[in-house]
């Protein structure tokens, strides 16, 4: 799904690392406090599987999209004038709003320029002849085909990542928002974060992994992935035509 720092396009390089840490291990969880779009956790194929978002519209969303793909909208239901509507909307309590919460976590991130929260609505491009709404619904539908629905459980919860239930260990990958980067729209402690990485390996013996650009010394890097991003998303305005991408493990998490 079309979503701000997704992996919709780097699923396929970090999936089979997750998947060996796991190993087989039925009894053991799968862990992601920051689930976004999705990319990652909709592709583990285990068994036992949290996803959790700070964002409640996202959790919505994927609640009610993992029911099946007759979930999906129609192109023809989302337009800019709806766009509009629903981000004036945005900041109301649910019961109050037009439209569910559902369509807000979809419309508000995958029919969004870049996929940015609420960033413009993603005209139809004439030069390209690309109609992102429509290209965004048929990704997710995709999405949807490719995922693997665990046999006994699949959780989904609305959290922030210092609140997520954690088990004894589990096996956790995070993709927060990134350092130095515009962010969500919220400022992000990552000192915090990086902390409670280090807790969930020494009190509860988790594997954690890491998608960042750098990271503390104590995290080492098992993955390097080149991206290109002409968007120019650091704080600075500074463009962003080549990135790289890295994966990190905890210290005395190796396989």
């Amino acid at each position: 799904m079309r979503y701000q720092g997704g992996k919709n396009k780097q699923w396929k390089h970090i999936v089979p690392i997750i998947e060996d840490y796991l190993n087989g291990r039925d009894n053991v969880w799968y862990i992601e406090p920051f689930m976004g779009g999705g990319s990652v956790f909709t592709h583990v194929r285990h068994n036992l599987k949290l996803g959790a978002d700070i964002d409640s519209d996202v959790i919505s969303m994927w609640k009610h999209f993992l029911q099946g793909p007759a979930t999906l909208p129609s192109p023809s239901d989302i337009n800019e004038k709806v766009y509009a509507a629903m981000k004036e909307e945005s900041n109301l309590p649910e019961w109050e709003r037009k439209y569910p919460s559902w369509m807000h976590g979809f419309v508000s991130h995958a029919c969004s320029y870049g996929g940015k929260k609420w960033g413009g609505f993603a005209h139809f491009n004439q030069k390209k002849n690309e109609d992102h709404v429509k290209e965004a619904i048929n990704g997710l539908a995709k999405q949807l085909d490719e995922h693997y629905l665990p046999k006994l459980s699949e959780m989904l919860v609305v959290s922030n990542f210092i609140d997520v239930p954690v088990m004894p260990n589990s096996v956790i990958y995070c993709d927060p928002p990134y350092e130095g980067t515009l962010g969500y729209g919220k400022e992000f402690n990552h000192e915090k974060f990086w902390n409670w990485c280090r807790v969930m390996v020494s009190e509860f013996n988790c594997t954690v992994l890491v998608s960042e650009y750098n990271a503390p010394k104590d995290f080492r890097c098992i993955l390097e992935l080149g991206k290109k991003d002409g968007m120019g998303t650091t704080k600075c305005g500074c463009k962003q035509k080549s990135k790289t991408e890295k994966l990190f493990v905890a210290n005395g998490n190796a396989l």
